[in-house]
C-alpha cells in the first residue's frame, strides 16, 4: 500500500507487513552525473586485484585520523605505494603493473580503495590516472569507481 501526502504532496508512505516506511521525495533538480565522470583515458594501468588491495592493506596499518593518504608512484612496471606517519613509522612497497605511460606521483584515502577492491572477483584490475588532482577510475564490465585524490 502506498499513501501520497501523509505530512505534504513531498512525502510518501508505504505499508508492507505492518512495518511503515516513511519517506520525502527530494525535491529540486538531480546534479547532472555524467558530466562528473571522466571519459575513457589513455593513461591507464593493470594490476593484479589481491597484490593491491594487500600493499594497500598494510600501508593503511599506519594510517591516523590526521595523516590518511598513502602515496601512489607510478612507474613503467611498478606502482610504489608509500606512507609516511609522524610518530608511527613509514612504508614502501612495489607491486607489478602494466602501465607504460608518463610517471606520476598521486595521494588517495587507502579506505576507498579498500572498499573497492575487496569486492572484486577480477584477477586483474584496470585503473584509470588522470593526473596528480584528478580521480582514478576504475572501469569493469557493469561497474565504474571514482577514487578522489588528497593531497600529500
Amino acid at each position: 500500500m502506498v499513501t501520497d501526502g501523509i505530512n505534504g504532496a513531498n512525502q510518501v508512505l508505504f505499508n508492507i507487513d505492518g512495518v511503515l516506511i516513511a519517506t520525502r521525495i527530494i525535491e529540486g533538480e538531480f546534479p547532472n552525473y555524467k558530466q562528473v565522470i571522466p571519459k575513457e583515458g589513455s593513461n591507464r594501468a593493470k594490476v593484479r586485484t589481491q597484490d593491491l588491495l594487500a600493499a594497500i592493506r598494510r600501508a593503511n596499518l599506519l594510517s591516523t585520523p590526521d595523516f590518511q593518504a598513502i602515496k601512489f608512484e607510478l612507474f613503467k612496471d611498478k606502482l610504489v605505494i608509500s606512507k609516511t606517519t609522524p610518530d608511527v613509522g613509514e612504508s614502501r612497497e612495489e607491486v607489478a603493473i602494466e602501465y607504460g605511460q608518463q610517471e606520476l606521483i598521486v595521494g588517495f584515502n587507502p579506505q576507498f580503495f579498500i572498499d573497492v577492491l575487496k569486492n572484486i572477483n577480477e584477477e586483474f584490475v584496470p585503473m584509470e590516472f588522470l593526473g596528480p588532482d584528478k580521480p582514478c577510475v576504475l572501469r569493469l564490465k557493469e561497474y565504474l569507481y571514482l577514487a578522489l585524490p588528497m593531497r600529500l
